[in-house]
């Protein structure tokens, strides 16, 4: 069974080496201050809303960051994956709080229908899709999903793939999805589309393809780096030859 997801084939679009790198071989990686702190509040977000009454109020859900950062350090230490130093810690771990006291004080501040809810759909006999949804919401129309974005908002770089992605899938799953968004929690941007047919087969179609890409990849046994001015952000650059010679 070939597993998939819309990280896994933006991971592979992006570079076939790293693919091979992350999910064939499976090699860790250091974790990136902006990975984790979006993981952090996700995961914090998740609690908020699943933990009990005791996190209902702007301190509760502070003191729930704080906690859900020492134990994710924890983790990621006890994996030696963790190389945040204190300054990089403090930085990030007040942008964290000014995050969640955005969300606090937003209409947004309400219990969701479900929260992190895992979703997977077959393709054919041996291709498992699968998705994340971070906050599902219950609408007059049917539903909405609302995913949590930790970066700022710009809308040249918005990945509305990723959106229709979260939307298709719960549509094959049988939900009646109305409207799929992005929440960008930093400045409480939010951006809302409506989910049509023609999005759903349309994107289908698109993910079929980069399926079908991926699996030819798969089955040549050879993963070709793709450099790019984002080689230098790459976690293994220093495994791949050519990212060494792009990542400058």
């Amino acid at each position: 069974m070939l597993y998939v997801s819309y990280s896994r084939l933006s991971c592979f679009d992006q570079c076939p080496r790293k693919y091979e790198f992350q999910y064939i071989r499976q090699i860790p990686a250091m974790i990136s201050p902006v990975l984790f702190l979006g993981q952090v509040v996700h995961l914090t977000l998740h609690r908020y809303f699943t933990g009990g009454v005791e996190f209902r109020d702007a301190q509760g859900l502070h003191d729930l960051f704080r906690q859900t950062w020492k134990e994710e350090r924890a983790k990621y230490r006890a994996q030696n994956l963790y190389q945040l130093d204190r300054e990089t810690e403090r930085v990030h771990g007040i942008k964290g709080l000014e995050m969640l006291s955005q969300f606090f004080h937003s209409s947004h501040n309400t219990p969701p229908h479900e929260s992190e809810k895992l979703v997977r759909f077959k393709i054919g006999e041996d291709i498992l899709f699968t998705g994340k949804v971070d906050r599902l919401e219950r609408i007059s129309e049917g539903f909405r999903i609302v995913d949590y974005k930790t970066g700022k908002y710009t809308a040249r770089f918005l990945d509305t793939l990723q959106l229709h992605t979260y939307a298709w899938l719960m549509v094959r799953s049988g939900y009646l999805i109305h409207s799929s968004a992005f929440l960008y929690l930093e400045e409480g941007n939010f951006v809302e589309e409506k989910v049509t047919d023609q999005i759903i087969e349309q994107t289908e179609q698109a993910l079929r393809e980069k399926i079908h890409a991926l699996v030819t990849i798969l089955e040549s046994g050879s993963f070709p780096p793709k450099p790019s001015k984002l080689c230098g952000w790459c976690d293994y650059q220093d495994l791949c030859e050519e990212g060494e010679k792009y990542g400058g």
